[in-house]
């Protein structure tokens, strides 16, 4: 692909959320946006030159990292028309290696401004959900077309790959995700299995898709064990959230801690024995997750991971890494088998550390591979 090459190196889009490079942007930060800040660290190793392009960002400022340069292309106020213009002038001025995560109207506007600057656009999938049809012509054409447009697509699976291959066409590369323990709390020595006073911990929104009704039948037939919860609510669903908090109140091995910021996570995977996904199929078969960044943000603590849906390539039975329970009563039994078993989680914990730490954006070759793939 032919690029411009007035702005060397690398332009990460973030429309939804900078919070993770402005601290005046309060948006809650999701696995994407913790993606993304994984992939300017290793840009920042490596000294290549790039930018950060947002919107709505506060006026006020307050960049994290001192010399990134940070651009908002619009604010809250501005009109559509403005917006559109707002973004194309962005996109344009912007460096020759354009950066984007999932599928938006937001993102195919930026890869098709992008393809008319001739500048090299990577995109990176975030959901096993983007990558089959739906059903809807013009939700369907949106993901074909920013698919085509992009210059290098990367899917986190296997699974992603063959689904966009067997529905949209389109060739794409695999790389999964990447972690920067440094940015979680980084601790040098792990608390042992008996140090570890959380049996079970379970993070994510307090979202319908999350399933938090079958972790409270699971802690509700769990009693002799400690669980903990951490996450809010989204907007739209403070009541389903509302509901929740009530439920697990009634509960008396449940502490409900509510949103915790991702740089304060490593602490409590640190006390953990067990983490639990009990995200749920929504289309075909399918989560709204893709590869979990809290998988491998628990590996890296050496937590074994219980999930009830997702099983990124098979990783949880190939690398065994944890185990993947269909049902509450099967993930129940599974809890009371490894917290009582340190041998047997020694196993799966070492094991996970081991696969975390082939994940790491701090080491050279992994950095290394995950720039070629942006910057080709």
């Amino acid at each position: 692909v032919k690029t411009i090459k007035s702005r060397v190196g690398v332009t990460l889009v973030t429309l939804s959320n900078a919070s993770l490079f402005d601290t005046s942007d309060k948006r809650v930060v999701g696995g994407s946006e913790r993606q993304m800040r994984y992939v300017a660290d290793a840009l920042i190793s490596e000294k290549i030159p790039f930018t950060v392009l947002s919107s709505n960002i506060p006026s006020t400022g307050g960049n994290i990292d001192l010399g990134i340069e940070l651009v908002n292309a619009w604010n809250q106020d501005d009109s559509i028309i403005k917006k559109i213009f707002l973004l194309y002038k962005a996109v344009k001025n912007s460096r020759n290696c354009l950066y984007i995560r999932g599928v938006s109207a937001a993102n195919l506007a930026v890869a098709l401004f992008g393809k008319l600057s001739k500048k090299r656009i990577t995109l990176g999938t975030t959901s096993d959900l983007h990558c089959a049809k739906t059903g809807s012509f013009w939700t369907d054409l949106e993901r074909r077309l920013l698919f085509t447009l992009s210059s290098n697509l990367l899917c986190q699976t296997k699974e992603q790959a063959e689904l966009i291959k067997e529905n949209f066409g389109c060739h794409s590369r695999v790389f999964k995700n990447v972690i920067n323990p440094s940015r979680l709390g980084n601790l040098e020595i792990l608390p042992k299995f008996n140090e570890r006073e959380i049996d079970v911990i379970w993070i994510g929104n307090l979202d319908p898709r999350k399933g938090p009704e079958r972790l409270i039948k699971i802690a509700r037939a769990s009693g002799s064990c400690r669980f903990v919860v951490i996450g809010g609510a989204i907007p739209d669903q403070e009541e389903f959230a509302k509901k929740i908090r009530v439920n697990i109140d009634k509960l008396r091995n449940v502490s409900m801690l509510g949103a915790i910021q991702p740089q304060n996570i490593g602490s409590f995977l640190s006390k953990s024995k067990l983490l639990i996904s009990t995200s749920q199929a929504i289309h075909r078969g399918l989560t709204k997750e893709g590869f979990p960044n809290i998988f491998l943000e628990a590996w890296h603590f050496g937590v074994p991971v219980i999930s009830m849906n997702s099983n990124p390539d098979g990783l949880l039975n190939s690398n065994q890494l944890g185990k993947v329970c269909a049902t509450t009563e099967e993930a129940t039994s599974y809890i009371a088998k490894i917290t009582s078993n340190r041998s047997e989680w020694e196993n799966i914990s070492l094991a996970a550390r081991e696969y975390a730490s082939s994940r790491n954006v701090l080491q050279p070759n992994v950095r290394k591979s995950l720039i070629a793939e942006i910057v080709g």
